[in-house]
């Protein structure tokens, strides 16, 4: 039970009053608060009352403000790394970009244990002020909501009002990738088979199998990039996805447990495959295709900005944009259109799920519902969908460039898949 009393004293000749509130926390401590008014005293008696009942008080001498808090978090965010842990560098990257921009400038001085609602709100009105979007404003409030339920673990906070203002912002629709047609895949296959001008060789046909891994076996654009010989069975004819290259330059496991899956793979991709292997073999770094070492250490080269730059060009030789068009077709939108291929031609979509890497079936249903149709064999059915696609055209034959492989690879003493 909290008790509130009178204290007085004299300070250099004067008499000074306050009002002490003496309580025990939820653990049994003993607690001691000042206060200069009895009212603030008894309001701070009737909150902590409140709060121990609720399983939310936190003493002010635990307190913290904002900004060690979330120093502190992501000190162990970077811990987790080190230990391990599957974060990115993008993620941590991500994480203290909203601390910074955001979280402290608005809020950073107040103490966690007198973070209200209405300071939440004002960061809000801090980011709108400086026109930040509204993806981005729920993407930095779930970053404070992390930050806080990590210092409630800790002990230096007892309430999440960041969870409060998300719930009343609602939800926020992403903005949607654009889907390419038919038509405009058959113009991308088209010009990118073919070297554009003043384009090295190698570039050409490392964006030309980027297209269709990503056109015909819906891969991401980082699981490619991860890519390395023991992916294929060519005898299969699967690709294995276990890992992704993140913009950092780091190898990473999947989005999700789901990401790791073995998808099918239509014989003129491992045609293309196998002739990229057959071709620069020798230059590949620890038997990944694309992935090159960077002079940092456990990291990669980034390969993003030159297949950026070479997409770009693919994407205006095809038509399908100007060369100054600032807003210009993702390169996902190449997955999006594999999924939305299978479904369109009778896949169910719990396997277009499954080889999509989908982690929960909601995610297919939601994107991709417009393409559901009857279901039917996958792994039979991706390749007759490939010749569909193609309309019976000549495929690539794959068995002299697989030949071209086995005879290298029996005269270094391996034995080829």
């Amino acid at each position: 039970m909290a008790s509130v009393r009178k204290r007085v004293w004299v300070h250099k000749g004067e008499p000074k009053t306050a009002w002490v509130v003496d309580y025990r926390d939820a653990d049994g401590k003993r607690r001691l608060e000042t206060f200069a008014k009895k009212r603030d005293a008894d309001a701070f008696v009737q909150r902590s009352t409140v709060e121990m009942h609720s399983g939310t008080h936190v003493a002010k001498s635990r307190a913290v403000t904002v900004k060690r808090l979330c120093a502190d978090y992501v000190t162990s965010l970077e811990n987790k790394k080190t230990d391990g842990g599957t974060l990115s560098n993008a993620y941590l990257s991500s994480i203290a970009s909203g601390i910074r921009s955001a979280i402290n400038p608005s809020i950073g001085h107040v103490p966690t244990t007198e973070l209200s609602v209405a300071d939440v709100e004002s960061m809000v009105d801090f980011m709108r002020g400086k026109g930040v979007g509204p993806i981005t404003v729920r993407m930095r409030l779930k970053t404070l909501m992390r930050v806080l339920e990590f210092g409630i673990r800790r002990g230096c906070c007892g309430k999440n009002p960041a969870r409060v203002v998300l719930k009343d912002l609602g939800h926020v629709p992403s903005s949607k990738i654009k889907q390419f047609t038919k038509e405009q895949i058959d113009s991308l296959l088209e010009f990118s088979a073919v070297r554009g001008y003043g384009q090295r060789e190698g570039v050409a046909q490392r964006t030309d199998l980027y297209v269709n891994l990503a056109a015909f076996c819906a891969l991401r654009y980082g699981e490619i990039s991860a890519l390395n010989l023991d992916a294929f069975d060519f005898d299969a004819g699967i690709v294995r996805v276990t890992r992704a290259l993140g913009t950092g330059g780091e190898m990473k496991g999947p989005k999700s447990r789901s990401g790791v899956r073995s998808v099918p793979m239509p014989p003129h991709v491992a045609a293309m495959v196998l002739r990229w292997i057959a071709a620069f073999k020798d230059s590949f770094h620890e038997g990944f295709l694309f992935a090159k070492p960077s002079a940092i250490a456990g990291r990669f080269a980034e390969l993003a900005r030159s297949d950026y730059e070479a997409w770009s060009r693919l994407l205006v030789r095809a038509g399908l944009c100007g060369a100054e068009d600032k807003q210009k077709p993702h390169f996902h939108a190449l997955r999006h259109f594999a999924i939305s291929w299978w479904l369109s031609r009778g896949m169910p979509v719990v396997d277009a799920a499954k080889l999509a890497g989908h982690s929960k079936i909601d995610i297919t249903l939601q994107v991709y519902a417009h393409s559901l149709a009857a279901e039917c064999d996958h792994i039979a059915r991706i390749r007759e969908m490939t010749e569909q696609f193609f309309a019976l055209k000549n495929l690539p034959d794959a068995a002299p460039a697989r030949a071209l492989v086995a005879t290298q690879m029996q005269q270094q003493g391996k034995t080829p898949q």
